[in-house]
Protein backbone atom coordinates (compact mmCIF):
# COMPACT_ATOMS: atom_id res chain seq x y z
CA UNK A 1 0.00 0.00 0.00
CA UNK A 2 1.45 3.42 -0.96
CA UNK A 3 2.22 6.01 1.66
CA UNK A 4 1.06 9.57 0.95
CA UNK A 5 2.77 12.52 2.56
CA UNK A 6 2.47 16.30 2.08
CA UNK A 7 5.58 18.43 2.47
CA UNK A 8 6.34 22.09 1.86
CA UNK A 9 8.83 22.75 -0.89
CA UNK A 10 12.03 24.24 0.39
CA UNK A 11 12.72 25.83 -2.98
CA UNK A 12 11.86 29.54 -2.73
CA UNK A 13 10.42 29.51 -6.26
CA UNK A 14 7.93 26.85 -5.23
CA UNK A 15 5.15 28.09 -2.93
CA UNK A 16 2.77 25.18 -3.47
CA UNK A 17 2.56 21.94 -1.65
CA UNK A 18 4.39 18.94 -2.96
CA UNK A 19 2.64 15.63 -2.73
CA UNK A 20 5.14 12.83 -2.37
CA UNK A 21 3.85 9.38 -3.19
CA UNK A 22 6.07 6.48 -2.33
CA UNK A 23 5.11 3.24 -4.01
CA UNK A 24 6.52 0.52 -1.80
CA UNK A 25 5.53 -2.24 -4.17
CA UNK A 26 7.51 -0.80 -7.07
CA UNK A 27 10.24 0.54 -4.85
CA UNK A 28 10.22 3.89 -6.63
CA UNK A 29 9.31 7.46 -5.77
CA UNK A 30 6.96 9.66 -7.75
CA UNK A 31 6.52 13.37 -6.96
CA UNK A 32 3.33 15.13 -8.00
CA UNK A 33 3.21 18.91 -7.62
CA UNK A 34 -0.09 20.61 -6.85
CA UNK A 35 -0.81 24.20 -7.93
CA UNK A 36 0.20 26.73 -5.27
CA UNK A 37 -3.40 27.81 -4.63
CA UNK A 38 -4.57 24.34 -3.56
CA UNK A 39 -3.32 23.74 -0.03
CA UNK A 40 -5.08 21.13 2.06
CA UNK A 41 -8.33 22.48 3.48
CA UNK A 42 -11.32 21.12 5.39
CA UNK A 43 -14.97 22.19 5.00
CA UNK A 44 -14.84 25.12 7.49
CA UNK A 45 -11.67 26.37 5.80
CA UNK A 46 -13.38 26.38 2.39
CA UNK A 47 -16.41 28.17 3.84
CA UNK A 48 -14.12 30.81 5.34
CA UNK A 49 -12.52 31.29 1.92
CA UNK A 50 -15.99 31.49 0.37
CA UNK A 51 -16.99 34.30 2.72
CA UNK A 52 -13.74 36.07 1.90
CA UNK A 53 -14.60 35.92 -1.81
CA UNK A 54 -18.15 37.11 -1.03
CA UNK A 55 -16.87 40.09 0.98
CA UNK A 56 -14.51 41.04 -1.86
CA UNK A 57 -17.52 41.08 -4.21
CA UNK A 58 -16.31 38.03 -6.10
CA UNK A 59 -19.83 36.67 -6.50
CA UNK A 60 -18.87 34.41 -9.37
CA UNK A 61 -16.85 32.35 -6.91
CA UNK A 62 -19.09 29.50 -5.74
CA UNK A 63 -16.33 26.90 -5.79
CA UNK A 64 -15.22 27.38 -2.18
CA UNK A 65 -18.71 26.71 -0.83
CA UNK A 66 -19.11 23.85 -3.32
CA UNK A 67 -15.79 22.37 -2.22
CA UNK A 68 -16.94 22.51 1.40
CA UNK A 69 -20.11 20.65 0.43
CA UNK A 70 -18.00 18.12 -1.46
CA UNK A 71 -16.29 17.34 1.85
CA UNK A 72 -19.42 17.59 4.02
CA UNK A 73 -22.76 17.76 2.20
CA UNK A 74 -24.52 18.43 5.51
CA UNK A 75 -22.54 21.60 6.27
CA UNK A 76 -25.35 24.15 6.66
CA UNK A 77 -23.19 27.28 6.49
CA UNK A 78 -21.84 26.20 3.09
CA UNK A 79 -25.42 25.89 1.80
CA UNK A 80 -26.17 29.35 3.20
CA UNK A 81 -23.04 30.77 1.57
CA UNK A 82 -24.10 29.39 -1.81
CA UNK A 83 -27.48 31.03 -1.24
CA UNK A 84 -25.95 34.46 -0.74
CA UNK A 85 -23.68 34.05 -3.77
CA UNK A 86 -26.66 32.99 -5.90
CA UNK A 87 -28.71 36.00 -4.74
CA UNK A 88 -25.93 38.23 -6.06
CA UNK A 89 -25.98 36.28 -9.33
CA UNK A 90 -29.75 36.77 -9.62
CA UNK A 91 -30.50 33.06 -9.18
CA UNK A 92 -33.22 33.67 -6.61
CA UNK A 93 -35.02 30.33 -6.87
CA UNK A 94 -31.72 28.45 -6.52
CA UNK A 95 -30.73 30.64 -3.56
CA UNK A 96 -34.08 29.98 -1.86
CA UNK A 97 -33.54 26.22 -2.17
CA UNK A 98 -30.04 26.58 -0.70
CA UNK A 99 -31.26 28.70 2.21
CA UNK A 100 -34.02 26.19 2.93
CA UNK A 101 -31.47 23.36 2.85
CA UNK A 102 -29.29 25.28 5.33
CA UNK A 103 -32.33 25.86 7.58
CA UNK A 104 -33.29 22.18 7.42
CA UNK A 105 -29.76 21.29 8.54
CA UNK A 106 -29.32 24.01 11.20
CA UNK A 107 -32.24 26.06 12.51
CA UNK A 108 -29.89 28.41 14.39
CA UNK A 109 -28.65 30.13 11.19
CA UNK A 110 -30.59 33.39 11.47
CA UNK A 111 -29.00 34.72 8.26
CA UNK A 112 -30.38 31.72 6.32
CA UNK A 113 -33.93 32.62 7.44
CA UNK A 114 -33.26 36.24 6.50
CA UNK A 115 -31.85 35.34 3.09
CA UNK A 116 -34.78 33.08 2.35
CA UNK A 117 -37.21 35.83 3.42
CA UNK A 118 -35.74 38.12 0.74
CA UNK A 119 -35.79 35.32 -1.86
CA UNK A 120 -39.38 34.35 -1.17
CA UNK A 121 -40.47 37.98 -1.33
CA UNK A 122 -38.79 38.34 -4.73
CA UNK A 123 -40.52 35.13 -5.85
CA UNK A 124 -43.86 36.57 -4.61
CA UNK A 125 -44.30 33.86 -1.99
CA UNK A 126 -45.52 36.42 0.52
CA UNK A 127 -46.69 33.93 3.14
CA UNK A 128 -43.30 32.18 3.09
CA UNK A 129 -41.45 35.48 3.12
CA UNK A 130 -43.35 36.75 6.16
CA UNK A 131 -42.81 33.44 7.96
CA UNK A 132 -39.05 33.48 7.29
CA UNK A 133 -38.67 37.17 8.21
CA UNK A 134 -40.59 36.79 11.47
CA UNK A 135 -38.52 33.72 12.38
CA UNK A 136 -35.28 35.58 11.64
CA UNK A 137 -36.43 38.54 13.75
CA UNK A 138 -37.51 36.23 16.58
CA UNK A 139 -34.25 34.24 16.54
CA UNK A 140 -31.93 37.19 15.88
CA UNK A 141 -33.55 39.75 18.14
CA UNK A 142 -33.61 43.52 17.58
CA UNK A 143 -29.83 43.81 17.17
CA UNK A 144 -29.29 41.08 14.55
CA UNK A 145 -26.79 42.07 11.84
CA UNK A 146 -25.38 39.46 9.46
CA UNK A 147 -21.62 39.62 9.84
CA UNK A 148 -20.93 39.04 6.12
CA UNK A 149 -23.49 41.59 4.89
CA UNK A 150 -24.60 44.29 7.35
CA UNK A 151 -27.59 45.22 5.15
CA UNK A 152 -29.11 41.92 6.26
CA UNK A 153 -30.39 42.98 9.67
CA UNK A 154 -33.51 43.13 11.80
CA UNK A 155 -34.39 46.66 10.77
CA UNK A 156 -34.30 45.85 7.07
CA UNK A 157 -36.28 42.65 7.70
CA UNK A 158 -38.96 44.86 9.27
CA UNK A 159 -38.90 47.00 6.13
CA UNK A 160 -39.25 43.82 4.03
CA UNK A 161 -42.28 42.84 6.13
CA UNK A 162 -43.80 46.29 5.63
CA UNK A 163 -43.29 45.98 1.88
CA UNK A 164 -44.94 42.55 1.75
CA UNK A 165 -47.86 43.69 3.91
CA UNK A 166 -48.31 46.79 1.76
CA UNK A 167 -48.19 44.70 -1.43
CA UNK A 168 -51.03 42.62 0.04
CA UNK A 169 -52.99 45.75 1.01
CA UNK A 170 -52.57 45.14 4.73
CA UNK A 171 -51.77 48.79 5.34
CA UNK A 172 -52.13 48.69 9.13
CA UNK A 173 -49.61 45.85 9.43
CA UNK A 174 -47.26 47.69 7.05
CA UNK A 175 -47.54 50.85 9.13
CA UNK A 176 -46.94 48.90 12.35
CA UNK A 177 -43.68 47.45 10.95
CA UNK A 178 -42.46 50.88 9.84
CA UNK A 179 -43.30 52.34 13.25
CA UNK A 180 -41.48 49.48 15.03
CA UNK A 181 -38.46 49.96 12.76
CA UNK A 182 -38.49 53.69 13.54
CA UNK A 183 -38.93 53.08 17.29
CA UNK A 184 -35.92 50.75 17.38
CA UNK A 185 -33.77 53.15 15.36
CA UNK A 186 -34.51 55.94 17.83
CA UNK A 187 -33.81 53.65 20.80
CA UNK A 188 -30.48 52.64 19.27
CA UNK A 189 -29.43 56.30 18.95
CA UNK A 190 -30.11 57.00 22.63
Amino acid sequence: MPKVKQVRSLNASHTGLVLVVVFLLAGCTQVIELPPDTPACDAPCYVQRGWGAYLRGNWGQTSFFSQALGIDSLYAEAWMGLGYIHIEQGLIDVASFEFQTAIDLDTSLVAAFAGNAYCLSALRDDFGSVSMALTAIDKGGPDFVFVHNPTINTQNLRFLLATVYFRNQDYLAAQAEIEERHRVQIAQRD
